[in-house]
């Protein structure tokens, strides 16, 4: 218990400090309420540092016995519930921030102790205040996740502006499928369910233009940019935390590479379906849905999971033409260009597979949206031709048919098939092999090679020489 008395011994105000950002009282009420007896606290790599500490005090108020994850197998946002099983855990513990996707297994309580930054709450109450007076518009207000625990705060500063003003929360409790919605709520047509978070949006003054005020942190803004992707049909503003100012956001050109990225999926002959969840709900659905609409496109899918991605784990499938990821909403790829392969999303994987699917402009990272109840589904068109020449297109980015030859691996074995010395049709794998830089060795075996019996070779080492068979002197 050395390490409990040296917590014991700190200064009185740093433990409470410390005790109030991990939440210990919560853990430990949590705990000994449900009676858990195998604990496993989850940390992401920047908070790693603290769980000694946070084991000290829980098992000042709990006799539970505690386990550490950390190197999560694909993303510290996502609660890791393999590595929970592997010690027969019956809870988990999260610290830090979570994407609140739902999550597949139900298994193992959860508890969520989300990260907590400063915020002046006056500051942004006056601001949004002076903002809906000014524009005369309606607001729905969304806010960072380690912001959070100012909700109930806002809430109240800004009661009297409930009718023009729709405070989002977060669905984020103790359920393992972050869902805090009763089923009365559920009913109502005005609810959205949207990248973690529950807002209304019906209002009073339904005829004003509806604005999104999004509070941002420094830390992190994945999530802002999901929100301002997937609505460019409504005005957007930031809340800058550190200057208390309001501005207005446009969705970067960045996100014209969309339609790129659709055309490189169209071209795609091989279609590598990188999953990069295990937990996330519907992540078996979306891999059947991509994979029965490159079996409709006549295009091969392969199944790959490989953890936490990298450019070399990647390179060792130079076949795969395009990468689609299923993981959650948050995964950022910082180094997008390193990659040998393109990798794209669910929607892009739609837009071009999908004929019923038509780009609205808006980008939508939940790949659970495309699928059955989701807002993006469209139904497949299974009724098409299977011929061909109806499936037969131009790429827009090399001037090559697309769709007019499809992989076959049980085809025919010739690269090239001739008629009155013209050329007609390439075998797409054979065609790719051909031009590339270094195929492996080649074995040139031909009639003409005369076959020999092994013999033995030279026996001994470096240092003492070498002992031939055909002599009996070492050389």
């Amino acid at each position: 218990m050395s390490v409990v008395e040296d917590q014991r011994q700190k200064d009185d105000t740093g433990v409470t400090e410390f005790n109030e950002k991990y939440e210990i009282k919560r853990c430990a009420d949590w705990i000994s309420i449900n009676r858990y007896r195998k604990v496993c606290l989850q940390f992401p790599d920047e908070l790693l540092h603290a769980a000694v500490d946070v084991i000290s005090q829980l098992q000042i108020y709990t006799d539970a016995e505690f386990y550490v994850s950390a190197d999560a197998t694909f993303r510290s946002c996502c609660l890791d519930f393999k590595t929970a099983n592997h010690v027969n855990a019956d809870a988990l513990i999260h610290f830090g921030r979570t994407c609140s996707s739902r999550f597949q297994s139900n298994s193992i309580a959860s508890l969520f102790i989300l990260p907590k930054e400063y915020l002046n709450v006056d500051a942004l109450c006056e601001c949004v205040t002076s903002f809906v007076e000014q524009k005369r518009c309606n607001v729905v207000l969304l806010y960072d996740i380690a912001f959070a625990h100012y909700a109930d705060k806002i809430d109240d500063r800004l009661s009297e502006l409930r009718s023009n003003i729709s405070l989002s929360r977060l669905l984020v409790t103790e359920d393992v499928n972050c869902d805090t919605t009763s089923s009365e709520v559920e009913n109502q047509s005005n609810v959205v369910k949207k990248l973690g978070r529950q807002y209304h949006i019906e209002f009073p003054d339904g005829d004003r233009e509806l604005v999104y005020i999004y509070v941002i942190s420094p830390s992190s803004q994945k999530n802002f940019d999901n929100f301002l992707f997937s609505l460019p049909e409504n005005s957007f503003y930031a809340y800058d935390s550190s200057t208390n100012s309001l501005s207005e956001q446009f969705i970067p050109k960045t996100i014209k590479k969309t339609l790129f990225q659709v055309e490189k999926v169209k071209q795609a002959r091989r279609i590598g379906i990188l999953v990069a969840t295990l937990e996330a709900h519907l992540f078996l659905d979306a891999v059947q849905r991509i994979k029965k609409l490159c079996a409709l496109k006549k295009k091969k899918a392969y199944i790959i999971s490989v953890g936490k991605m990298n450019v070399a784990k990647l390179a060792n499938f130079p076949e795969i033409d395009v990468f689609v990821m299923i993981s959650c909403p948050e995964v950022e790829i910082t180094n997008r260009k390193d990659y040998f392969q393109t990798i794209v999303s669910m929607m892009e994987l739609e837009l071009a597979l999908n004929d019923n699917h038509q780009w609205s402009g808006k980008f939508v990272a939940d790949f659970s949206e495309f699928l059955p109840d989701g807002s993006e589904y469209k139904p497949m068109n299974e009724n098409t031709s299977n011929s061909e020449e109806a499936q037969a297109d131009v790429s827009l980015l090399n001037n090559r048919l697309i769709g007019f030859t499809s992989v076959n691996d049980q085809g025919s074995s010739n690269a090239v098939i001739q008629s009155c010395n013209t050329v007609l049709a390439i075998n797409e794998s054979q065609y790719d092999l051909a031009n590339r830089t270094w195929t492996g060795l080649q074995t040139q075996i031909t009639d003409d090679i005369p076959v020999s019996i092994a013999t033995a070779g030279r026996k001994g080492a470096p240092a003492a020489g070498y002992e031939t068979p055909s002599s009996d002197h070492v050389t």
